[in-house]
Order: structure tokens, then C-alpha cells, then sequence
């Protein structure tokens, strides 16, 4: 399945809380950590997060999120 980044959050919270937008308008997502190298347990919720869907419901999801960075 091919992916698209949507959003990039400071932490988990915030991405999961636009994934939670998304899903109640039927979009499918997942939030996944941006870097893989917190090492120390519970820290990663903390680190930034992105917010992905499949690469075809990316400009529908765009439409529910503030607009990406330039």
C-alpha cells in the first residue's frame, strides 16, 4: 500500500488527535514516530509523530487538516 505523509505533529497526542478527525470522516490513517531513535521506554509519545493515509485519500485528508508547512 502506498502512503502519503500528511501532517508532522510535535508529539503523539496531537497527531492522534488529527488522526481521530480524519477516521470519523471515514479516512483510514495510522501515526507513526518520525525518527525511530528514542531508545528510553514511554519517552516516545513526546518526540514528533506523523500522521500518514493511503496515497490516494491524501488530498481529501488535506482538506480536513491546517495546511502543511511551505
Amino acid at each position: 500500500m502506498d502512503e502519503a505523509v500528511v501532517g508532522t505533529y510535535t508529539n503523539q497526542a496531537e497527531a492522534e488527535m488529527w488522526a481521530e478527525v480524519l477516521r470519523d470522516r471515514g479516512i483510514k490513517c495510522r501515526v507513526t514516530r518520525v525518527s525511530v531513535e528514542v531508545a528510553a521506554v514511554g519517552f516516545d509519545a513526546w518526540v514528533p509523530h506523523e500522521l500518514r493515509v493511503r496515497a490516494e485519500d491524501a488530498s481529501r485528508a488535506q482538506e480536513h487538516l491546517p495546511p502543511l508547512p511551505d
